[in-house]
């Protein structure tokens, strides 16, 4: 794991649930067999506000407060 990623492979894989898993199949990945990016990039084209869907967007969210 740590000469992976000592070697920044973009296709290198996180193991089990993390902030990074953004569909929860425990696997964190940039690119390779089952990338997260393609689900980050649906996020951001169908955000209502992103109106000339721009890949580039960003989505900036707030919690809400008590």
């Amino acid at each position: 794991m740590m000469l992976a990623t000592f070697l920044n492979l973009s296709t290198f894989s996180i193991a089990g649930y993390s902030t990074n898993d953004i569909n929860m199949d425990g696997n964190a990945q940039y690119i390779g067999v089952n990338p997260n990016t393609p689900f980050i990039l649906q996020n951001i084209l169908a955000d209502p506000e992103n109106f000339l869907n721009l890949s580039t967007y960003q989505i900036i969210e707030q919690l809400p407060e008590n």
